[in-house]
């Protein structure tokens, strides 16, 4: 059986990067774009600092700061991803 994935992600993923821009205007903030060709993916990621998981005191505000930044994440592709000819 084909892999399906292998037919439609280098079109998506060239598709995704013109709308970086886009992207990181929507989102408001710089995200992390790694090419993972080896497994023909890619990685989109934004890295949020806190304390550290031991200090537990800080996990509220690091939960805050993750929450905010993965709804941030989902408004900046939600209508990139819809607009994608797949």
């Amino acid at each position: 059986m084909k892999n399906i994935h292998s037919n439609f992600e280098p079109s998506m993923r060239a598709q995704t990067l013109k709308k970086k821009a886009a992207i990181k205007k929507t989102f408001g903030d710089s995200l992390n774009w790694d090419r993972l060709d080896d497994f023909k993916s890619s990685k989109i990621w934004k890295n949020v600092t806190n304390k550290g998981l031991r200090d537990y005191e800080s996990w509220p505000k690091a939960i805050e700061k993750m929450t905010s930044a993965l709804v941030s994440l989902q408004r900046a592709f939600r209508d990139q991803i819809s607009q994608l000819n797949i």
